[in-house]
Order: structure tokens, then C-alpha cells, then sequence
């Protein structure tokens, strides 16, 4: 991706997923999120070699990336787990009625914790939402949730055009490693 320039875009950008054999939910969205952008701009998309069965490719036509870049699943049979919640662009301006009414009964749900515990939650998803309109180019992003139940584990990946929390951190203070810029990031009184 650091071969693309977002300000000057080519007529056309070509993902062979022939080689993928893993992804990590957090590339997904970045790639989704990159993939969204492009196509909004008037850039064709071309992904290729996504019909092997891997893995990884069925995953990524669970979740959603396939039907939403190609319309359709790749295998009929492929569908959402119940402790997974669909890839999708959320604009921030939807973004409140999205925790409210997607994203936290369905973690309420798989966690079996009460929709009144996950208030803190909730806060931190609407700031992250309220730094993508204010520190991005673009007023929405990828967002992608799975639960691990053995675990007891949420993994939440948020996708944006934001400078990221290092790059803004960095200009309030003295130099932080990435993990230390993120902690004080969300320190309380700290902006």
C-alpha cells in the first residue's frame, strides 16, 4: 500500500491474493478500507485469485470483504459466525446509532455482559469515531469485531485516513514509543 499515493490515484489498482495465506482482522480492514476509498475515487479495483480454498479466503468471504468489493459471496455456503460482526464502512455520522444499535447487543450478547456494563466501552468507540472526523481525511471507517469466547476476548479493528495516535501524540510531547503514545492517547485529560 505505501506504493499508493492517495492524492494521485492510478486509473486502476490490481490486489492478487494468490500468495495470502493468513491475515490478521486488522489488515482486513485496512485493506477493505483501502479498497472502499479507492473505488469512492473513481479507481478501478481489481482483486484476483480470490476463489482458492484457503483459509484465510474463506474467512475474508465470511466476514463480508468479498460481497461487499465483488457483490456476491464467493461460496454459497459461507456465512457470519454468531461470535463475528460483519466488516462494514461506518460513516461517523451513523457511528453512535451503529454502537448503539449494532455493535453492543451483539457483544452484550456474546460476552453475556449486561448492555449497562459496556458504558466505558461505549465512550471509547464514540471518541475513536469523533478522532476519525477530526483527524482524518475521510469521515468514516472499516470497523470489524470478533469475540473469542475460550478466551473471553473481544478483537475490535477500526479502520481510518487519521495521522494515527503515534504521529499526533508526538506533537504534544516528548518522544514515545508507539504502545506509550497509545496508553497516554487515552489517559484521561489527556487531548
Amino acid at each position: 500500500f505505501s506504493r499508493i499515493s492517495l492524492s494521485r490515484l492510478p486509473a486502476q489498482v490490481v490486489f492478487d491474493l494468490n500468495e495470502v495465506r493468513f491475515a490478521e482482522p486488522s489488515g482486513v480492514v485496512q485493506l477493505h478500507n483501502l479498497t472502499r476509498y479507492l473505488v469512492r475515487r473513481e479507481c478501478q479495483v481489481l482483486l484476483l485469485n480470490y476463489e482458492h480454498d484457503r483459509d484465510v479466503l474463506r474467512f475474508m468471504d465470511d466476514i463480508g470483504f468479498f460481497e461487499d468489493h465483488t457483490g456476491y459471496r464467493v461460496r454459497p455456503w459461507s456465512k457470519l459466525r454468531p461470535t463475528t460482526r460483519r466488516l462494514q464502512e461506518v460513516q461517523q455520522v451513523d457511528s453512535v446509532g451503529w454502537i448503539d444499535t449494532m455493535f453492543l447487543p451483539w457483544f452484550a450478547n456474546c460476552s453475556g455482559r449486561p448492555r449497562g456494563a459496556l458504558a466505558g466501552l461505549r465512550n471509547c468507540l464514540i471518541e475513536i469515531f469523533n478522532n476519525i472526523r477530526d483527524h482524518s481525511s475521510v469521515e468514516g471507517g472499516s470497523v470489524f469485531a470478533q469475540w473469542y469466547p475460550k478466551k473471553k476476548s473481544l478483537k475490535l479493528s477500526i479502520g481510518d485516513f487519521g495521522r494515527g495516535i503515534p504521529e499526533n501524540v508526538a506533537a504534544h510531547g516528548p518522544p514515545l514509543t508507539p504502545v506509550e503514545s497509545i496508553i497516554r492517547a487515552f489517559t484521561e485529560g489527556f487531548s
